[in-house]
């Protein structure tokens, strides 16, 4: 419950409501229940006009909200539906609140991205968010590309913090998806997710491919460069010991869908890169045509959402601190591919040297050994 600043008057609100939905409006005002989502709309409207200082709470219920993201296209939804899941996902892996995805509203500019619509959002020109990225791998890349960025505090621990950019180099409208590059800064270790959807014009729905399209190029270049960071001298420090050491995942969603009132995360299925290999050829994803489809059925090993936020929160898969330091240039290739990049940079401070924790340092690779940069998989 929250006190208003000043009293409103049920009459004010009955006379202020469009004739197409002042029926409801009195029906449930005299009696009580819910108002149908038209008269929601109206009845918020008119209470901000009132009362401002409610737009805080009460903009995300407006008519004038829900028309704005009504003129906004099918392709435009969904790839807003993409980038808030990805930053849904590096909030989680962070341990951060998700409070502020709530706070979205659409910004004036149609054409623009998730971030510009929260609060407070940076911009390239903030010198705090260049210095606190200045050793992010493929930071350069991003330097002189528009982008918004948004930095999350933890209210426990204002040092634990959190900063995301999305860049992209296209209108909404012609950006064909998002990717999520996490780079867990305590760990030194990348994760790199891909995001494909099923059809839902299938029951059950399922994700189809086959040889020579799209997907098939992209699992190529994760192959090309997953072979390059493992002929890279071995990490034998404690800090980057991994599990799997392959940065790669597939995220296969069941439904695109953007709930922008919505905490959720897209319901789906993620796969290591190495197990997405042994389906592909495998006989329980042939098709009848010769091409190949996964689903919840035949899909027998995959990892939840919980399981995969954990595994990249302790820092127990991705790259080693080598490889993270050769990522650069990989980077630099995705954002040229024109898609919506994620960068989810988790900045905690290292434990205390005290004898018994890790000290974290940087990488430096050898002076005696240059690691040869990933210069062929860019080509």
């Amino acid at each position: 419950m929250e006190p208003l600043s000043q009293p409103v008057s049920l009459d004010q609100l009955r006379a202020a409501a469009p004739a197409k939905v002042r029926q409801h409006v009195e029906r449930v005002f005299s009696s009580g229940g819910l108002l149908p989502p038209k008269s929601l709309g109206y009845v918020i409207d008119e209470l901000l006009k009132i009362v401002p200082g409610l737009s805080a709470r009460l903009e995300r219920y407006g008519e004038e909200r829900s028309r704005r993201i009504e003129e906004y296209s099918e392709a435009q939804i969904q790839n807003l539906a993409l980038q808030k899941e990805t930053l849904n996902i590096a909030l989680r892996i962070g341990s951060f609140s998700r409070d502020a995805l709530l706070q979205w509203s659409p910004t004036d500019d149609i054409d623009d991205n998730f971030l510009r619509g929260l609060p407070e959002v940076y911009t390239r020109e903030d010198p705090m968010i260049i210095s606190d990225l200045s050793t992010v791998p493929g930071f350069e890349a991003v330097r002189d590309l528009p982008y918004a960025a948004k930095e999350f505090v933890q209210d426990k621990n204002p040092k634990n913090r959190l900063t995301v950019i999305m860049a992209n180099r296209t209108e909404l409208e012609k950006q064909t998806g998002a990717d999520l590059i996490y780079y867990n800064r305590t760990h030194g270790c990348v994760i790199l997710v891909q995001y494909k959807a099923m059809s839902e014009a299938e029951d059950p729905p399922v994700f189809r491919w086959k040889a020579g399209d799209d997907l098939d190029g992209e699992i190529q270049r994760m192959v090309a460069l997953r072979a390059v960071l493992q002929a890279m001298p071995p990490d034998d420090s404690p800090r980057g010991f991994r599990f799997s050491q392959d940065p790669f995942f597939l995220k296969i969603c069941r439904r695109i869908q953007f709930e922008p009132d919505s905490a959720r995360l897209f319901p789906g299925m993620y796969f290591p890169l190495a197990l997405w290999e042994r389906l592909a050829t495998h006989s329980t994803t042939e098709g009848p045509k010769g091409g190949r489809f996964l689903g919840y059925r035949n899909a027998t090993r995959r990892m939840s959402n919980s399981e995969f936020v954990e595994l990249v929160r302790g820092g127990w898969i991705g790259t080693t601190l080598p490889q993270s330091a050769a990522l650069t240039k990989v980077i630099e290739e995705i954002l040229k591919t024109g898609k919506a990049v994620t960068f989810a940079i988790k900045d905690e401070p290292p434990p205390p040297e005290d004898g018994s924790d890790i000290t974290v340092v940087e990488y430096e690779p050898p002076e005696e050994e240059e690691i040869e940069k990933p210069r062929l998989i860019l080509q």
